[in-house]
């Protein structure tokens, strides 16, 4: 059986050149265990969240075709701090 790839998952895989989890959590001052966590669904803090989305957001900036950043108001949806 497939596993759900998370919507986390599905904004970090949609990047040009594909950037790897190491590369976000290396970014974002996390481990690479905390963030396989976070991006399997595993509960996190708002101040992981932010910091992963200041990462994917600054590799957005990077990415070809360039890609729309994300606004903070959506880190409850996207890190199920809801």
């Amino acid at each position: 059986m497939l596993a759900e790839l998370t919507q986390l998952k599905k904004l970090r895989m949609e990047m040009e050149p594909r950037i790897s989890q190491e590369d976000i959590a290396r970014f974002a001052h996390i481990t690479l265990v905390t963030y396989r966590k976070v991006e399997h669904g595993g509960n996190t803090t708002y101040s992981t969240a932010k910091a992963i989305l200041k990462a994917l957001n600054s590799f957005r900036a990077m990415s070809r075709p360039r890609l729309e950043e994300i606004p903070e108001t959506e880190i409850p949806k996207l890190f199920n701090l809801m």
